[in-house]
């Protein structure tokens, strides 16, 4: 399928004619989740294992210091494997955790199975959402780029806020100032286009402008 790119008002870049949410789901249940072909490593070395755990590390000290509060609770959409999970199951927060598939969690942190919801990530954040949840840290690690709407996704995980919460959002830095220099001196192509996997490319500015549109983030 020929997919065409398209500029937003927010300055970032989307499919134009996107995968409906059934042909998403048919694509990553056969590319990720299957046993045989899963995208999830069987063994890390120790040098990415202490990456993961710097990742959460820098966002739990952030999180500290910026509030008190005594009883702490994670939310991590898309939890994977369960590393950024683990870190804070160690420092005894309360973790509820999503994911499509138990596969990666099962084989790397098989003691956080108890935290997870299987199945349709968007469902459960409904069910959150009808449950009036709030979390003090909502984990979105490589997630916003792969769904069909990004800005949905954002005004419902703002329900699961709290005055006293924080949104870690990372995604690639597509179309940023140093993407855009190669291309215009036919140093590289667009590379990192890879739709139907990633169907939004999200630079740093136009994610803090869409974030600041919504009011997460001030300007």
């Amino acid at each position: 399928m020929n997919y065409e790119i398209i500029k937003t008002k927010f300055d970032y870049f989307s499919i134009k004619n996107p995968p409906t949410q059934k042909e998403l789901k048919k694509y990553y249940s056969q590319k990720y989740y299957q046993d045989e072909s899963t995208q999830f490593s069987h063994k890390y070395s120790d040098n990415e294992l202490v990456y993961f755990k710097n990742k959460a590390k820098i966002a739990s000290h952030i999180y500290n210091q910026t509030f008190y509060t005594k009883e702490k609770s994670l939310l991590e959409v898309g939890a994977g494997e369960g590393f950024f999970a683990n870190y804070f199951f160690q420092k005894e927060w309360n973790i509820t955790s999503l994911d499509y598939s138990e596969y990666g969690m099962k084989q790397h942190n098989p003691h956080l199975l108890h935290t997870l919801k299987i199945g349709d990530v968007f469902n459960s954040i409904n069910n959150l959402i009808n449950l009036k949840s709030t979390y003090n840290l909502i984990n979105l690690s490589n997630i916003l780029e792969h769904v069909i709407d990004p800005i949905d996704l954002l005004k419902k995980l703002r329900l699961l806020l709290s005055k006293e919460s924080l949104l870690r959002i990372s995604v690639p830095n597509d179309y940023s100032n140093f993407q855009n220099y190669l291309l215009e001196n036919n140093y590289t192509t667009d590379t990192w286009f890879c739709p139907p996997e990633h169907l939004h490319y999200f630079s740093f500015d136009s994610l803090s402008k869409l974030l600041i549109f919504w009011g997460m983030i001030s300007n």
